[in-house]
């Protein structure tokens, strides 16, 4: 964990050194996260089951150069998913909210019109188990990567999709694709 957070740390402070073509941009996407439970020993709330959940994400970042770029991004959780407890009954899992900071590495060819992506960085997860009134919440942080790709529409607007793990710990994992926009000012 403490790995994963330096890592982070570096890459973002060697990459502001090379802000001579920053340029910012802002997007959303919708996220479709599988939420799962690899070890019930560890999980806030033992069930062994998966179930999907999906949020809202906004995306506010820089270009530093052709390569490189800093995200921050935010999710709020728009549908919950439900697990089944053995004996009868429903678990409702919300995604309350994630958040995290990313570096992004372009691989970019002469046309530009593609350009595939790698994800590094760091996020914090928000998830709530309800049942009958009563609620157990639990936050997980860990590294996150994805793989994903970028269209470019015209000069300031691209569409994007992405494949990523973006919390993995003993509690629980979110993995999934998201798909969305950006807009370069």
């Amino acid at each position: 964990m403490k790995f994963g957070l330096k890592l982070c740390s570096t890459i973002l402070l060697l990459s502001l050194f090379s802000t001579a073509q920053a340029q910012s941009y802002i997007g959303g996407q919708l996220t479709l996260l599988n939420y799962d439970q690899p070890n019930t020993n560890k999980a806030f709330i033992a069930l062994n089951d998966d179930t999907a959940v999906s949020a809202l994400t906004l995306q506010v970042g820089k270009q530093l150069n052709n390569w490189v770029s800093l995200e921050a991004r935010v999710s709020l959780g728009i549908l919950d998913g439900s697990l089944s407890i053995p004996g009868g009954g429903d678990v409702e899992m919300e995604l309350s909210k994630m958040y995290g900071v990313y570096s992004l590495f372009h691989i970019r060819d002469q046309i530009e019109l593609l350009t595939p992506y790698l994800l590094l960085g760091y996020s914090k997860a928000d998830m709530k188990a309800s049942n009958n009134g009563i609620s157990i919440e639990e936050s997980q942080s860990s590294l996150s990567y994805a793989l994903g790709l970028a269209i470019e529409v015209d000069d300031t607007f691209s569409i994007n999709f992405e494949l990523g793990q973006y919390v993995k710990d003993d509690a629980y994992e979110l993995d999934g694709f998201a798909a969305g926009f950006q807009r370069s000012f």
